[in-house]
């Protein structure tokens, strides 16, 4: 379903701990490559600018490489995971396994995805009483009746708010939207293309 974009920056850094450590009020210890993955992924979901997490395992770089990293987190949240643009990571030895220090940039900064939360709802107001075949039909309709096509421009808070993206910005949209109905949509790449699948 989702295809992973080529060499997209991974970097190793290293970050203060009292930096990042007060958004995280308590660290979490993972006993599974899965469980660590999935909540790296749950942390981008909610658009969290940084992490702290602990391993009772040994974590090779090629685990939390960015790629991996980003399919995981869109298989969590298809639309945040979509906006994740980098990872810079710090591995430090802690007991027997780790502690990992995430921070992670996107797409869009914090505002605009307040803003584009925010347009998703009221939006999905205007839908109500429709079955799921109608709000794919009128999110579609909507979007492309109100946005022009515009190579140079992506994302989709240009979709929404500057009424001008590419593809990869109505896509974005529309799983947005899809999303916050509780439809399952997914946002799939390709060569120089992005889509949506619905279910």
């Amino acid at each position: 379903w989702v295809s992973t974009p080529p060499d997209l920056p991974t970097q190793r850094f290293i970050v203060p701990v009292q930096a990042i450590e007060g958004q995280n009020s308590e660290i979490k210890t993972m006993h599974s490559m899965n469980s660590l993955l999935r909540e790296i992924g749950i942390a981008v979901s909610f658009f969290e600018e940084s992490l702290i997490i602990r391993t009772d395992f040994e974590v090779d770089k090629f685990d939390i490489s960015f790629p991996n990293i980003a399919e995981h987190s869109r298989e969590v949240n298809p639309f945040t995971g979509s906006l994740l643009n980098a990872m810079k990571y710090e591995i430090v030895p802690y007991g027997k396994g780790c502690e990992l220090r995430l921070h992670f940039s996107y797409y869009i900064n914090k505002s605009q995805y307040y803003e584009l939360i925010a347009f998703a709802d009221e939006f999905v107001l205007q839908m109500e009483g429709m079955d799921d075949y109608q709000k794919v039909k009128y999110t579609h309709d909507y979007l492309i009746n109100n946005c022009t096509y515009n190579i140079n421009m992506d994302g989709p808070y240009n979709c929404i708010f500057n009424k001008q993206s590419n593809c990869n910005g109505y896509a974005l949209a529309f799983c947005l939207i899809m999303q916050t109905c509780n439809i399952d949509c997914y946002y799939i790449t390709g060569t120089d293309h992005a889509w949506n699948s619905v279910k």
